[in-house]
């Protein structure tokens, strides 16, 4: 096979805490991501040399994806000979907190190893993602998780029933690394945090969403009021819990009826805002993706 497309699913944070400024710059994290089936194109096709990124829509191309990035380091590490023309239809927002450039580097990485029969682990994958972003091995596991460090350290949680989900972007990039750098710190110790992951490991979705927040938020929502307005707009229709995703600056809220996300969706499209209506997942779709041989 010389070509192989698959999916490269979005995330939502339900809840982020930020605890400290580690020793190597970074911040120490706790989180729950959870895959939504808002999702890229990722396709990889074998070429004879050299690594080429071409993108549908609003990302970049060559060695700024993080694609690209993430061929280039399978190809070092395993010594793998040849090349590869990776092509990314996007349909997740650029820098909206919702880890489309993760979710692609993970898909790269995936997609190469079966390509080219490397026979890596899905443990070996997420090490090599580790080194591209904190968020990256998220995107090898299963539809929900809790995560520590940076965002690496990952504990699997049993699914949430399925919701399904609001996720509008009002159009602004937000920087990630400015978000972290105005928070105050410290703010608090780990307990709410603990206290939230106990409860989806005990099934007890619903009181662990009751507890949903991200704490960049007291930094993001002041500097920009487009997210703080559209965060207002899906709580005063009903949404719940309304949360940022990451540093945003996409806002997602959670509905329990399709008509109902459908009608919210119409209503932000009609006002200009780029929305969509979503479903959490309980599995990795990505797994799903085999190369048959006769």
């Amino acid at each position: 096979m010389d070509a192989l497309t698959l999916p490269s699913l979005a995330k939502i944070n339900l809840f982020l805490e930020v605890l400290a400024k580690r020793d190597d710059g970074y911040h120490e994290i706790r989180s729950v991501f959870q895959l939504i089936d808002l999702c890229d194109q990722v396709t990889v096709t074998r070429k004879e040399e050299g690594i080429a990124v071409r993108v549908k829509g609003d990302a970049p191309s060559g060695r700024e994806n993080l694609a690209y990035q993430a061929a280039e380091l399978l190809f070092k590490e395993t010594g793998l000979e040849g090349g590869v023309e990776i092509t990314i239809e996007k349909r997740i927002p650029v820098g909206g907190g919702l880890g489309g450039g993760s979710s692609n580097a993970a898909a790269t990485l995936w997609g190469l190893n079966l390509l080219f029969g490397l026979r890596l682990s899905s443990e070996a994958l997420m090490d090599l993602g580790a080194r591209l972003g904190a968020d990256v091995p998220f995107f090898f596991s299963g539809g929900l998780a809790f995560a520590a460090g940076r965002g690496e350290r990952l504990q699997p949680l049993p699914p949430l029933t399925a919701r399904w989900v609001v996720v509008a972007n009002p159009g602004v990039s937000i920087s990630t690394a400015w978000a972290y750098r105005t928070l105050d710190l410290p703010l608090t110790d780990e307990t709410l945090a603990l206290t939230i992951k106990n409860f989806l490991l005990h099934g007890e979705g619903e009181k662990a969403l009751s507890l949903s927040f991200n704490r960049l938020e007291e930094v993001v929502l002041p500097r920009h009021p487009e997210v703080a307005r559209l965060k207002g707009l899906l709580a005063s229709w009903g949404a719940d819990p309304v949360l940022m995703s990451g540093s945003g600056s996409s806002i997602f809220g959670m509905v329990p009826e399709r008509r109902q996300g459908e009608a919210m969706v119409e209503r932000l499209q009609e006002d200009g805002i780029r929305a969509v209506l979503s479903r959490t997942l309980d599995h990795n779709p990505l797994f799903n993706v085999r190369i048959l041989t006769s």
